[in-house]
């Protein structure tokens, strides 16, 4: 793989933001780790455009392009409680909620 190609990934991952949030499971470090090791290993086919693809993304082209007139889906909810609902924090609140009595009273007993 073209050293430059390299470098120009690794600018545009240094300048993608990393959610504190979702630690494993944040969008950036997963492109930091698979498409790096594809460009690393040679197995993209075509690594230019895998490359412009993501400075388009970084850079919010598509936003831009297409804007909207507000910040919420079709169920009305904003930006910021989706940011919430999807942590892993209240991931693991949502999974202690769903065990039930029996289950959370055994999973205490074995901790």
């Amino acid at each position: 793989m073209s050293a430059k190609l390299l470098r120009k990934f690794n600018q545009i991952m240094q300048q993608w933001p990393i959610d504190k949030t979702k630690p494993g499971r944040d969008l950036a470090v997963v492109l930091r780790d698979r498409i790096g090791q594809d460009l690393q290993n040679d197995k993209l086919k075509n690594p230019l455009q895998v490359i412009n693809n993501l400075t388009r993304l970084n850079s919010n082209y598509y936003y831009q392009k297409y804007r909207r007139k507000k910040n919420t889906s079709f169920t009305g909810n904003l930006t910021k409680e989706y940011s919430y609902l999807l942590s892993t924090e209240n991931q693991e609140k949502i999974a202690k909620k769903k065990k039930g009595f029996l289950g959370r009273f055994f999973q205490d007993k074995k901790e």
